[in-house]
């Protein structure tokens, strides 16, 4: 219930623990931990008690754990061998600072809810499919250790920054096999890498790639997996309708996280007509015979097929006359103008029946002043005809 403390007389191996011998800590408050000699040592532990002090500055042998534990401290792990989580949880609630020996999670899950580094001569052992490691902050790998053959397997989620520094061996994180890293975060996230012979086997990553991410060099990883996303989609269109012989541009607004090159495509339905037809980029051109007098096009997600959006739009014989299309294609622009000059020239004769929508300014007379008019109103200048 209180704290442990091996002192050196004579034998440096006096509270040398073995067999089945277990260790539990169950103090209400803190309790301390400390071994002149790392020849002493635990062999299996029980933490009931979240509130252990380790005395950092002392090695202590490494030993088994016996269940799930919680250090609700930050922890400096300094080492005299493997602590294995032998398939147990350990939770620090607080940074770990790794300055020797190896954390084996053999099975286990180590969760830190602060940063993670690695210094000196340490190692990080994760050769289990069911290894976890989660870290809430940033990792840190400085170790002087090759890790070549050690990180194999497992997942590994950081949200915070992922730094490796080469301080002698270049492989000090040479994942392989099938571990992954997982970059969890809700912020941006650096990831760098000192050394191009360590990089990580599978990275996953939460958030969108080009906006959340920063690499120290473009390519880290052997397989890279990206979680795909779709929040929202919607399909506009230009105008409410389209005359038979004219065409209209749909428009997609698709947002999420890391979607594909080609994010969507479309489907057109309800036309009588082979040239009715829609193309990649939404521009659908409906034949001068179409029949329908609606079509229906709805826009699909590429990532994720529940994401849709549909427009019917009404399919007129003829645009409206109105004053200033004089082509009747539905729009007042710089291409009215142009026809009432060339009409005006005698090169091309407006329909008689379009006749009217060049009189912009009600006088009777189709003159200059009216195709003054339509390129006003196309640049903005004025916003409906006299």
């Amino acid at each position: 219930g209180g704290d442990l403390t091996q002192t050196n007389n004579y034998y440096q191996n006096n509270f040398n623990a073995s067999g089945n011998h277990l260790t539990v800590f169950d103090g209400e408050g803190a309790q301390h931990i400390s071994f002149d000699s790392y020849n002493s040592g635990f062999n299996r532990v029980s933490f009931q008690n979240g509130n252990i002090l380790f005395n950092g500055k002392k090695q202590i042998r490494g030993w088994t754990l016996h269940e799930d534990a919680t250090i609700k401290n930050d922890w400096t792990v300094n080492l005299s061998g493997t602590l294995d989580l032998n398939g147990n949880t350990l939770t620090v609630d607080g940074d770990v600072n790794q300055v020797s020996g190896t954390v084996k999670l053999n099975g286990g899950t180590m969760h830190t809810t602060g940063d993670y580094t690695l210094t000196n001569s340490t190692t990080l052992n994760m050769t289990n499919a069911n290894d976890v490691l989660d870290i809430d902050g940033s990792f840190t790998m400085a170790s002087n250790t090759s890790h070549s053959g050690l990180l194999t397997a497992g997942n590994m989620f950081v949200a915070g920054d992922f730094t490796e520094t080469l301080v002698f061996y270049s492989t000090n994180f040479a994942a392989s096999g099938s571990h992954r890293v997982i970059l969890d975060g809700n912020t941006h996230q650096n990831v760098s890498f000192e050394t191009t012979s360590s990089r990580f086997q599978t990275l996953y990553l939460m958030q969108d790639m080009q906006r959340d991410y920063t690499f120290s060099r473009p390519v880290c990883w052997v397989n890279l997996e990206l979680h795909t996303e779709v929040q929202s989609i919607l399909l506009t269109a230009m105008r409410d309708n389209v005359a038979l012989g004219y065409y209209i541009m749909l428009y997609c607004d698709i947002n999420g996280i890391n979607l594909s090159e080609i994010p969507y495509y479309w489907i057109l339905s309800g036309n009588t007509s082979s040239g009715t037809t829609i193309s990649d980029n939404g521009r659908l051109c409906v034949a001068p015979d179409e029949t329908a007098t609606e079509l229906t096009v709805t826009v699909v997600s590429n990532d994720d097929a529940n994401y849709t959006s549909t427009l019917t739009i009404p399919v007129l014989e003829e645009y409206p006359l109105i004053t200033g299309d004089v082509n009747r294609d539905g729009y007042i622009d710089i291409i009215d103008a142009t026809a009432i000059q060339r009409h005006l020239a005698g090169l091309e004769l407006i329909p008689a029946k379009n006749l009217a929508a060049a009189d912009t300014d009600g006088d009777g007379e189709i003159t200059v002043a009216d195709v003054t008019q339509i390129q006003y109103y196309a640049a903005g200048i004025i916003t409906q005809f006299a």
